[in-house]
């Protein structure tokens, strides 16, 4: 009975706790259920919004509102009362524990496996508990990259710290870096005008640079000035400075750092004549034995030689150019002549004369501009055509075919005196005539030399005029001055008519070359202004240093000699006159000095010294 009794109660209390469980639910629904609108209502103060105005509301709905809120206060009242009763009733508060609780998940249990049991033929190897070090190394390695960046960094650092210095010290470096060769010559630190003068010294001199070739042990020198060749030594040089200096920072210091270790060797541009090389080619020609020679000819002393042709080999010209230009700039300065089987060219008459021959021209002048042109000879075979070819039927090595001139049928000296409008100096001279051999004299020595034409810088030359002074000439004996004595010879008269001709040169500002003063004084004119010719030994000469051609005008009357200086005046012209002094003078001796002395408007403007002489007293 008492075990049926306690079931009742059990039932009974489990009934009581299931409706305090659905009370409890109900209330918690209702509590949300507020706790929303209490939130959608933000905050009630006696069941009134407190941050909105209240809408007009009727007394019916305030009347329902607050039987609502009665009966939630007493639900609410009751809700308290059952929960004390589920805190006195032990079953109802274990059930309510239990739901509030986190629900606990039981461990599983391992099955249990046995130890393994090693066998006599296998034993397992002692493992070492593993130990997980992957992030240890990873930040070894990160430590060390780190130190590598930073050792990286301060390499490039000082680099640039360097590189900065030495482009510095050597951008501010006025000379050639170490390491430039030119043509084989070494520049380095060479400042620009030094490696100008070395490389000039070293390539462009004709006893250091010169070049042996031979064919056959046959041996013959080929020197620059034979080609007119050169190395530009001022655009080698310029290229060279250039050197480490034409890139950025870092392309400088390579290129400066490349020089010194592998060096730079540049090239200069080497010029030459190639007419001038041909014709050395062909001289080395004949002096090399089994060279096969084309027919060539020569002009000598108004005639033509004419060589014939030989069999044999000749020179590979453009081989032999490259041999010596590259001999030229390489250290090697010696090669073999490169040739090939020949035979020469056949002599060809026709040709020859067509080069040979120059057609005259005459001699004429212009006046607007003012200008003289000279005449030209001609020139030709002193024989026919036929008659030289009958000369090569002769199988000889070489023929000789004379040469004529043919003569212009106008000279300057024919020219009109249009051609030579100004006197430009004049001066007369008297002897005696009862020496008729010395009238005679001066007469012929007039004659040659009058007509004679003198260009702008040419020399003019007495004695060449003159020429044999002989009987044959038609020259007389007269009285001459001979080792200070009076003596008789051929001639006597002629130094008057170079003396004559010395002071107009002298009046037309010409410049005086050689002249020499007698050994005892002359009659005709004062001391200091004579000039003593004697063919072979003494000659008067003079300069024309003016820009148009002169001519001389030799003229004799009875007892008098004239020489006269035509030309063109210059815009300013000076009046000369001679100043002679003398300085000393003995029992035996005379000396003298005599000076130019130039006039322009009646005024003197300069005094030049023209001579000393020194006169055996008679």
């Amino acid at each position: 009975m008492e075990k049926i009794e306690n079931k009742k109660d059990e039932v009974k209390n489990a009934k009581e706790s299931f409706d305090q469980t659905i009370v409890i639910q109900s209330l918690d629904s209702i509590i949300k259920k507020n706790e929303k609108k209490s939130q959608n209502n933000e905050q009630l103060k006696d069941g009134v919004r407190v941050d909105k105005p209240q809408p007009n509301k009727s007394k019916e709905a305030i009347q329902k509102e607050n039987v609502a809120n009665k009966e939630l206060k007493n639900n609410a009242a009751n809700l308290q009362k059952q929960i004390q009763k589920t805190e006195e009733n032990p079953i109802l508060k274990k059930q309510m524990q239990q739901k509030a609780a986190p629900e606990k998940k039981e461990p599983v249990k391992e099955k249990y496996q046995p130890p393994h049991v090693t066998t006599n033929t296998q034993k397992e190897k002692y493992q070492p508990p593993h130990v997980n070090t992957q992030p240890k190394k990873e930040e070894k390695k990160k430590r060390t990259g780190l130190i590598v960046i930073l050792f990286i960094m301060i390499i490039m650092v000082a680099l640039l710290v360097l590189s900065t210095i030495f482009a510095l010290v050597n951008n501010n470096s006025e000379n050639i870096i170490n390491g430039v060769y030119v043509e084989g010559v070494d520049i380095s630190n060479c400042s620009k005008e030094d490696a100008k003068i070395k490389l000039q010294n070293e390539l462009n001199s004709n006893e250091k640079n010169h070049i042996t070739v031979s064919r056959n042990g046959v041996e013959q020198q080929v020197y620059l000035s034979d080609i007119n060749g050169s190395f530009d030594v001022d655009s080698a040089v310029e290229n060279a400075y250039q050197v480490g200096r034409n890139g950025n920072l870092f392309q400088n210091n390579y290129e400066i750092l490349f020089t010194n270790i592998f060096k730079s060797k540049a090239k200069a541009t080497f010029k030459y004549d190639k007419e001038l090389l041909s014709k050395k080619i062909d001289e080395l020609s004949i002096k090399i034995p089994d060279i096969a020679l084309d027919s060539s000819y020569i002009i000598s002393d108004n005639k033509v030689i004419i060589k014939n042709r030989t069999v044999g080999y000749k020179i590979k010209k453009d081989d032999f150019e490259k041999d010596l230009v590259n001999a030229f700039s390489s250290s090697n300065k010696a090669f073999e002549i490169k040739v090939e089987p020949s035979q020469g060219r056949e002599i060809n008459l026709e040709e020859i004369q067509k080069e040979i021959y120059v057609k005259p021209e005459n001699a004429y002048y212009t006046k607007n501009p003012p200008e003289i042109h000279v005449e030209k000879v001609g020139r030709d075979f002193g024989i026919t055509l036929v008659e030289a070819k009958k000369l090569l039927e002769e199988n000889k090595d070489e023929y000789e075919i004379p040469l004529k001139e043919l003569q212009p049928a106008v000279r300057v000296k024919d020219l009109d005196a249009e051609a030579f409008p100004n006197l430009l100096g004049s001066f007369t001279t008297y002897y005696g005539t009862a020496d008729t051999g010395r009238n005679e004299n001066i007469r012929i020595a007039a004659r040659s030399i009058t007509q004679a034409i003198v260009m702008p810088g040419e020399t003019f030359s007495f004695n060449d005029l003159i020429g044999e002074c002989s009987t044959r000439t038609g020259y007389k004996e007269s009285t001459i001055y001979l080792n200070g004595e009076l003596s008789k010879g051929i001639g006597g008269g002629i130094c008057q008519v170079s003396t004559t001709l010395y002071n107009a040169v002298l009046r037309a500002n010409l410049e005086i070359v050689q002249r020499r003063n007698h050994s005892l004084s002359v009659t005709y004119v004062p001391l200091g202004q004579d000039a003593m010719v004697s063919i072979g030994s003494s000659d008067f000469k003079f300069k024309n240093n003016r820009s148009y051609p002169i001519k001389v005008v030799a003229s004799t009357a009875t007892g008098s000699i004239t020489c006269q200086i035509f030309g063109l005046k210059n815009d300013t012209e000076y009046e000369v006159k001679l100043d002679t002094k003398v300085i000393s003078k003995t029992d035996t001796k005379t000396k003298t000095q005599t000076y130019k002395v130039l006039y322009l408007n009646g005024r003197e403007v300069s005094r030049t010294l023209l001579s000393t002489d020194t006169y055996k007293n008679h």
